[in-house]
């Protein structure tokens, strides 16, 4: 379903930004080859431009089934992007990883029931490390994602009229959820901000 899910949005993608890549092909292949040589991924996902303030979230629904897929860089919701050093950078991160996991307060469907079937979360790389930090600065180079997928089952997908998401409500740091959806042949984006927390389905 995950493969699924990027297919889709990688489809809808180069769908919405064709033009501006035929204009500026050579330009943007530098500096895509540029960034991945000179910022290494610090998670094992690595999709989207790392801005903090910005966060992403691909919704495609098909077959009665949502998917979900949430990408920020790891200071918009723990205030920091190195492994935990401290007993307070530790809790921030549990903290973290508890909001993530409670896929009911961050989102509500209208218009029809939806249950969740299966949610993956991973935020072991800023674990404690278990050394002294004292003796190993913290590079403020560093940079990490955090990325969560959630997969919902829904009595009637062509019910849904919005999603409210309130990831900002929880991760004040998130100035800006950069959102892509696709349903059947219907696509879009939006940008939902700390006052505009609600995905309308224009179908």
């Amino acid at each position: 379903m995950r493969q699924w899910l990027s297919l889709l949005m990688l489809s809808q993608t180069v769908t919405l930004a064709m033009a501006g890549e035929q204009q500026s092909h050579h330009h943007d292949h530098h500096d895509a080859g540029a960034a991945a040589h000179s910022n290494p991924a610090h998670s094992s996902h690595n999709h989207a431009a790392h801005t903090h303030g910005i966060a992403d979230l691909r919704v495609a629904m098909s077959e009665g089934v949502v998917e979900i897929e949430f990408e920020s860089p790891a200071a918009n919701l723990i205030g920091f992007e190195h492994p935990a050093q401290t007993p307070q950078e530790q809790q921030r991160v549990r903290a973290a990883e508890e909001r993530l996991s409670d896929h009911d307060s961050l989102f509500q469907f209208k218009g029809t029931q939806c249950t969740l079937e299966t949610m993956s979360l991973d935020l072991s790389h800023l674990a404690y490390s278990g050394e002294d930090h004292e003796d190993h600065p913290v590079s403020s180079e560093v940079h990490s994602n955090v990325m969560a997928h959630y997969a919902f089952t829904c009595d009637a997908l062509e019910a849904i009229e919005s999603i409210s998401i309130e990831l900002q409500t929880y991760f004040k740091q998130i100035e800006t959820l950069k959102v892509m959806w696709v349903y059947d042949h219907h696509q879009g984006q939006i940008n939902l901000t700390e006052k505009r927390h609600t995905l309308s389905l224009g179908r």
